[in-house]
């Protein structure tokens, strides 16, 4: 291949990955914000135990 054609197709792989990246970031943004939707009204109870700030020796 020579210098022309191969800095096309790099420009050209390039192109696809940055394309491909932006679909991806998209459709899991869409992906997160229909489970934060979904999970809205759930309720999460966290229990501490109690066990830090004590000396054990």
């Amino acid at each position: 291949m020579t210098d022309n054609q191969n800095r096309i197709l790099k420009l050209v792989m390039v192109g696809i990955l940055m394309v491909s990246m932006f679909v991806v970031a998209r459709e899991g943004a869409a992906y997160v914000d229909s489970m934060q939707v979904k999970n809205e009204r759930n309720i999460c109870v966290v229990i501490d135990a109690g066990h830090g700030g004590g000396k054990l020796w």
